[in-house]
């Protein structure tokens, strides 16, 4: 495990689903986010999804000078979650710029080998979610991925889902 700390990154305050504080879904700041990070980090009150997580960023699956918050995008193994009832490991890749995946798609392609060769064979299901203003925008790749429009607290997303990638 790499001995890296967040430092100014708040990316995972966004994108993590919260349950407690009335259920904070994923994509969407959270509530004790405040300009100099997390209000209760290491208090009593933190959630634990949150004391429990670490990216890929900080396990050191990504480039030192590709912390999330610069990069736009953050990289993480999710909870098991079911595809065509069968219980799958996730890699989960969230934009959290606009276009910061399709314009940076080759380095964004070469960490995802990366941390599914560190993972292999666990991981079999990438999930990807492009930030919203990519609805509109030009030339979302053509991956042979499910392309899934979600709504989340009325703001457009766009999630994609590809099946047993560890095995392409």
């Amino acid at each position: 495990m790499a001995n890296r700390q967040c430092g100014e990154c708040t990316v995972c305050c966004v994108v993590l689903p919260i349950t407690e504080f009335g259920g904070k879904p994923r994509n969407v700041p959270c509530e004790k986010l405040c300009a100099s990070g997390c209000s209760i980090h290491n208090l009593p009150e933190h959630p634990q999804v949150c004391r429990d997580y670490r990216c890929e960023w900080l396990e050191g699956n990504v480039q030192e000078d590709y912390r999330p918050d610069k990069l736009g995008v953050v990289f993480w193994i999710g909870d098991p979650d079911t595809f065509g009832g069968v219980l799958k490991t996730v890699l989960r890749v969230n934009e959290t710029r606009p276009r910061a995946i399709t314009e940076q798609q080759s380095r964004i392609d070469s960490i995802v080998r990366r941390i599914k060769q560190r993972y292999y064979p666990r991981v079999s299901v990438i999930e990807v979610v492009y930030y919203a203003y990519d609805l509109e925008g030009p030339g979302l790749p053509n991956d042979g991925y499910r392309r899934v429009p979600i709504e989340i607290d009325g703001r457009l997303w766009m999630q994609h889902i590809k099946r047993d990638v560890a095995h392409s």
